[in-house]
């Protein structure tokens, strides 16, 4: 039964010239990426973790996806933008002026306070280097 579907689902693309299956093959892309930023409610939706500063949840080399449609709590992971530096740490106090954020490997909070508008998305799942 699988030997079947695999010959009947190359077997569809030796009857496709090569335009054909470039233009196959740009349709899904564009179908999954749209898709992606639809459901997900942003173009920014994959961050790459750069440090080991949120050791164990997350490790240098994990890729995230990321959503920009939820709401943002006490506990959440999130990648935000500050001073054109990108980074991914667990958000531990919200304020009215935002969020007080932390690497979870890291001894203190950060100094800094997150402003909304710096946030690029909340951390939905990740995939393992």
């Amino acid at each position: 039964m699988q030997k079947n579907f695999v010959n009947r689902f190359f077997g569809f693309f030796e009857q496709l010239t090569l335009q054909e299956i470039v233009i196959f093959f740009f349709a899904v892309f564009f179908m999954s990426y749209f898709g992606l930023v639809s459901f997900l409610g942003t173009t920014d939706f994959l961050a790459v973790v750069v440090s080991d500063s949120m050791d164990p949840a997350l490790h240098k080399g994990d890729m995230v996806f990321l959503s920009a449609n939820t709401q943002i709590s006490t506990g959440d992971i999130i990648v935000f933008k500050k001073n054109s530096e990108t980074i991914i740490h667990r958000v531990v106090e919200v304020t009215p002026s935002g969020f007080r954020t932390k690497g979870d490997k890291n001894p203190y909070k950060d100094f800094f306070t997150v402003q909304k508008k710096e946030v690029v998305g909340k951390v939905v799942f990740a995939v393992p280097k």
